[in-house]
């Protein structure tokens, strides 16, 4: 009988390891898609120069559209050419744009959004390696964070 017991107990709780392990595999997914729109949306905020994306600026958004039309309407026909600068000298135009300290994950997006082709898997050790080589020029503050010097 009281293995009996057990056995029922491990089924309820083996069908709730289920259910748990499906709820995971939603949000891994869900944690992708996230990082495709962050992504996405810190290219469309430097092309546009609205700097770097926080979820308290979100909401200033639609007062930065106007800005962004004015831009648009000035550059109709972004030009999908590679760029004509280096990848250091382009950062820095990010991080003084942003006007403050950038995570390597947000200057390899706004890189990227500026049609730079980074190689290896994120492109992350790429700039990084390309950042520390530049000492004058970048302050690594740690935690993969860099600014202007």
């Amino acid at each position: 009988m009281d293995s009996d017991l057990i056995l029922k107990s491990l089924r309820d709780v083996e069908a709730e390891l289920q259910g748990l392990d499906q709820r995971l595999t939603e949000l891994e997914q869900l944690r992708a898609r996230r990082e495709q729109i962050y992504g996405l949306v810190c290219q469309m905020r430097f092309v546009l120069g609205l700097g770097p994306y926080s979820p308290e600026k979100a909401g200033l958004l639609s007062t930065a559209l106007e800005d962004a039309a004015t831009y648009m309407a000035a550059n109709p026909n972004p030009s999908p050419n590679p760029p004509s600068t280096s990848i250091w000298e382009s950062a820095r135009i990010i991080l003084r744009q942003a006007n403050g300290p950038l995570d390597l994950p947000e200057i390899v997006n706004a890189l990227r959004g500026l049609n730079f082709k980074l190689p290896g898997r994120s492109g992350k050790e790429t700039v990084r390696a390309i950042l520390n080589k530049k000492p004058d020029v970048f302050e690594r503050l740690g935690e993969g964070k860099y600014k202007l010097k």
